[in-house]
């Protein structure tokens, strides 16, 4: 559904590169990744960033169960720490570290 050079662009996306970042990459200008991201959310119905790369993961990992792809571990990997990944602040929360909840409060006069 998607050309060689827009599944180049999910790819890294889904990495976790910045439109700047992937028109380095493959040597694109970013109005030309801009582009690409617009032609391949009308493709696949998508409306954000987020959802295309789960789009992605799910895509890879049915097509990899299918045995379409050979060795897609490190795409599965990044796929799956991206989304894990996604709010640092999210997994600092389970270690246990608490930001300051209760703002000091002004003395009633």
């Amino acid at each position: 559904m998607l050309t060689r050079r827009e599944e180049d662009v999910v790819r890294l996306l889904a990495e976790g590169l910045q439109n700047r970042e992937i028109a380095k990459e493959l040597k694109l200008s970013e109005h030309t990744v801009r582009n690409y991201l617009f032609h391949i959310f009308e493709k696949l119905g998508v409306s954000s960033r987020v959802e295309l790369v789960l789009y992605a993961v799910s895509s890879s990992k049915g097509m990899k169960n299918a045995g379409v792809h050979g060795d897609d571990r490190e795409d599965e990997q990044a796929g799956g720490s991206e989304v894990a990944g996604k709010s640092p602040a999210a997994s600092d929360q389970g270690s246990g570290a608490k930001p300051s909840q209760s703002p000091m409060k002004k003395p009633k006069r």
